[in-house]
Parts: C-alpha cells; structure tokens; sequence
C-alpha cells in the first residue's frame, strides 16, 4: 500500500524493484490519485486505488490489505509493506518452501523480520506469517466471526471461519501457524530515509491511529509522541548488538543506503551517534 510515497520519503521504487525480481506478480493498492498517476510501469505490477484517510484508524489497515488481496491471481501470497525488503539470498528459495508446504498440507509460511536501526544494526522481530496460501477462508485480521474471540494482528492474514484441521493440527480462529522451517528474512527499514520532520509527523499520525491499542507512553499530542520516539530509537539502537555490512542489504536499496545524508535517520540518528559507517 502507497499513498503520497515521494511526500512521506518512502523507499517505495526500490521496493518494487525488489519485490519484480522474485514474485510473479505484484499488487499495489494505491491510496491517492496523484501517486497512480506517478506509479512505475511493470507488466508484472499491477495497481489498485482504494482512497486513503489522511487521518486514519487502525482499522483501515485489513480493509485495505484484504482489497489487495481480492486482485491477487496467484496460489500463493507475500504480504511486504512498502518499507520492507525480501533478503535476496532467499529469492530462489520460495518456491521450494512453498512446495514443501505443499507436501506437508500448511497454509503458512513464516519469515524472519529484521527491522534496522539506523542503517547497521538491526534486531530481530521474531517469526512472522506473512506468506500464505490464497484459499477464502483466509483474509486479513478483519472480524468476520463475531461470536469468536478475536486472536491476532489486523495486518497478520488469519483463518476466518471457524476450525479448520491442517498436517493433524486443530487450528482456532484466529491462527495460521508456520510449521516448516523457512528460515527466510524479510527487511524493515521503518524510518532509516526520512527525516525528523517528516517523521515526526508520520509517528503522530500512527499514534492517532492506533489510539485504540497504543501504550499512553506513545504520547498524548504531536510532542510527547516526538520525544518518545526519539527515546525509543536511541534505546533500539543502543540495544541493538547485530550489525551488517553495506552487502548484506537487498541490492535494490544498496546506492540509497550509500547515499544517505545528514538529514535521515539512517546516517547518525539525526545526530545522537557518530556516523554509521557501513
């Protein structure tokens, strides 16, 4: 999904260069006119426009990935946000991945997200099912059943009607579970390419969105929001022991890691370390 990408200094074109080179397809659901008409032209991309809020809610995140979803043609589906990367040592183990999920009669696949902290160290965000079979009874953690206890993330995909029985397992609403072994790692880069001000005004938007779930330490307004951020960052960063070397980012967002200046995060944390050497 991509609304004003240019505006919001999102790695948007680097992203879809990643995402052409191992999918078959790649659906895009573009949430403004103005960045439709700027989209890059791919016979393996296809665009959808679905309006989106400038002040939006939570709950605008499933009602958008689950449009997506509806124009999806092929078996299998890879849900990556515009700000996330598929590693490229793992492009050509997909379809083997999927094939053993096949064999083994799974519908979900997990990947490893490794989300960056300035532009060498990153830490591990655990495993996430973000890759699954394309069947109706599994959608985007929208609330279709409602007499069942909701269980799972909104931008997760879950099981939408009721048990379902896979490989032996009983399966709740709610779940798709990864039972192979992918070990495959997508990228996050979050906030590496933009700079404090528009940073500071994307965060309070997600904070306002997420009012419903977020931690009061988010922040109340625009300011509090702003200072936990930059305490949050600070803190990842410090706490974040595993660092990389300029090869081992995607190759499709190597020059624009080297071509970071001052101004973003990903160069010195807008100051608050020393340059980030790679």
């Amino acid at each position: 999904m991509i609304t004003k990408p240019d505006e919001r200094q999102d790695m948007w074109r680097e992203a879809l260069e990643n995402y052409i080179t191992f999918a078959d397809e790649v659906i895009v659901v573009v949430g403004d006119i103005k960045t439709y008409n700027d989209c890059v032209s791919n016979i393996k991309v296809k665009y959808v426009h679905l309006h989106w809020p400038e002040n939006w809610d939570y709950i605008e995140l499933p009602r958008h990935l689950n449009y997506g979803l509806h124009h999806c043609t092929g078996d299998w589906v890879l849900k990556l946000d515009i700000d996330q990367l598929l590693d490229d040592n793992f492009f050509n183990k997909i379809r083997g991945q999927i094939g053993k999920a096949i064999k083994y009669k799974v519908r979900g696949l997990g990947l490893e997200k490794r989300a960056f902290v300035g532009n060498n160290k990153y830490r591990s965000k655990g495993k996430q099912v973000i890759m699954f079979k394309r069947d109706d009874d599994i959608r985007f953690g929208e609330m279709i059943v409602p007499d069942k206890e909701y269980a799972g993330d909104l931008c997760q995909p879950i099981i939408v009607e009721g048990w379902k029985n896979m490989f032996s397992y009983n399966l709740p609403y709610g779940k798709l579970v990864d039972f192979t072994n992918s070990n495959m790692i997508y990228w996050n880069y979050n906030y590496v390419f933009k700079t404090q001000e528009v940073s500071k005004a994307h965060f309070w938007r997600f904070v306002r969105a997420y009012k419903e779930w977020a931690d009061i330490r988010f922040g109340v307004d625009e300011a509090s929001s702003w200072d936990f951020f930059n305490r949050m960052v600070l803190k990842y960063y410090q706490d974040a022991q595993k660092k990389v070397k300029l090869s081992d980012h995607p190759i499709a967002i190597r020059v624009r890691i080297k071509r970071l200046t001052e101004d973003k995060l990903g160069y010195n944390l807008w100051g608050k370390v020393k340059r980030m050497e790679l």
